[in-house]
C-alpha cells in the first residue's frame, strides 16, 4: 500500500504542475508527471515541517499536517481535472504516448535499466556502508516522537540544534511516512524507497535526455549508457554512481541524481523558450521552479550542503549559457559580414 501511494499519487498533481510549467510546448515526456510531482511535494513537506519545528510540535502533528497537505494536493488536481477541458486534453495527449511503439520502447528500456541497477542493490546485500545516518535519525525520531530533541549519534539530549539542522527535513519526511503507514525503518528505507527514488533517478536521466534530443532513440541510448555508469560506480566511494548503489535514500544521492540533473533540464528548457520566445511568462515560472528547488534542496541536505550545490549549479547554468548566447552572436555577425 505504502508503496503504490508513493508511486501513484505524485504524477497526480505532478500532471498538474507540468500542465502549467510546459501546456503550450510541443516538447513532452513522461516522466515528468513524477519529477514535478515529487518536487511539489518535497518543497510544500519542508516549508510544513520548518514550521512544525520551530513551533515545537511533535511527529503526530506534522503527521496529520503532510496528510492534509496531501489532500490539498489531491483536491486541486480534481477539481482542475472536471472543469478544465486543456488539462484533460494535455493529459491524455501525454498519456497516449504510452501506448505507441515509442513509447513502449522507451517504456521497455527504462525497465531494464531499472532491473538491472535494482538487481545489483538486491544481490549485494546488506554491507555497512548502507546504513549511515539517515537510518539513525529516523529512529530516532520515531522512538521520540519529536523532532531534534534526541541526538541519533549519542541518544543523548540535544543541547542545541542549528539552522542547517532545523532546514534538513529528509529524515523527518521517511519519519512521517512510517508512522502513517505503521513501517519500521529498515522496511521503509532498506526496501521501499530504494525502488521509489531509483525510478524517479532514471527519469530524471529521461527528462534530461528529452531536453537534448527530440528522437527517442538517443533518449534510449542515454538511459541505457546511463545504467553501466551506476554499476562500476560501487568503487567510487561518496559519489553519486556508489550512493545510488549502497543507499539512494540518503540526501547526497537525491541531490545528485535528481535535484540537480532535474533543474539543470528544467533551466535549459527555460533558456530555450525565452530565446525563441515561445512562451509568456517563462521568466516568472523560472523563479518559481528554482524556489520549490531551494526549499527542496534544504529539505534533502540542509543549508550549507543543499543550498550550496544548487546555488553552483544556476551560476554554472548562467555562466555556460552566456558563453553560448556569446558565441551564437559572435558567430552570427561573422555570418553577416562574410
Amino acid at each position: 500500500m505504502c508503496l503504490l501511494v508513493l508511486l501513484l499519487l505524485p504524477p497526480c498533481w505532478g500532471s498538474l504542475g507540468q500542465y502549467v510549467w510546459q501546456r503550450d510546448s510541443g516538447q513532452k515526456c513522461l516522466g515528468g508527471f513524477s519529477l514535478v510531482g515529487w518536487l511539489i511535494f518535497l518543497a510544500g513537506f519542508e516549508f510544513l515541517a520548518v514550521f512544525a519545528a520551530f513551533r515545537g510540535w511533535g511527529l503526530h502533528r506534522l503527521v496529520i499536517l503532510t496528510g492534509l497537505f496531501v489532500c490539498v494536493l489531491l483536491s486541486v488536481t480534481l477539481a482542475a481535472g472536471l472543469f478544465v477541458r486543456s488539462y484533460r486534453d494535455f493529459v491524455k495527449e501525454n498519456l497516449a504516448q504510452i501506448i505507441t511503439s515509442e513509447g513502449l520502447r522507451v517504456a521497455s528500456v527504462f525497465v531494464i535499466s531499472f532491473v538491472c541497477i535494482a538487481a545489483i542493490y538486491a544481490l549485494q546485500g546488506f554491507r555497512l556502508e548502507n546504513y549511515r545516518s539517515v537510518p539513525e535519525e529516523v529512529t530516532a525520531i520515531l522512538a521520540d516522537g519529536a523532532l531534534y530533541r534526541t541526538n541519533p549519534l549519542t541518544g543523548l539530549a540535544n543541547v542545541s540544534v542549528t539552522i542547517s539542522d532545523r532546514l534538513y527535513h529528509l529524515p523527518t519526511l521517511y519519519a512521517v511516512i512510517a508512522s502513517a503507514f505503521g513501517l519500521r525503518c529498515e522496511v521503509l528505507l532498506f526496501r521501499i524507497f530504494p525502488g521509489v527514488w531509483l525510478s524517479v533517478f532514471l527519469l530524471a536521466v529521461l527528462y534530461t535526455a528529452s531536453v537534448f534530443f527530440e528522437k527517442t532513440s538517443l533518449r534510449r541510448i542515454m538511459l541505457i549508457a546511463f545504467v553501466p555508469v551506476i554499476l562500476c560506480g560501487s568503487g567510487a566511494y561518496m559519489n553519486v554512481p556508489y550512493d545510488i548503489l549502497c543507499a539512494p535514500y540518503e540526501a547526497t544521492a537525491v541531490m545528485g541524481a535528481y535535484l540537480l540533473p532535474f533543474l539543470f533540464a528544467l533551466l535549459m528548457q527555460c533558456r530555450q523558450a525565452i530565446c525563441e520566445r515561445a512562451r509568456r511568462g517563462m521568466i516568472g515560472k523560472g523563479i518559481m521552479a528554482v524556489m520549490f528547488f531551494f526549499l527542496a534542496s534544504m529539505m534533502s541536505a540542509g543549508v550549507a550542503r543543499g543550498l550550496l550545490p544548487v546555488c553552483m549549479q544556476v551560476v554554472l547554468f548562467l555562466i555556460a549559457a552566456g558563453i553560448v548566447h556569446v558565441g551564437q552572436h559572435f558567430g552570427a555577425d561573422r555570418m553577416d559580414r562574410i
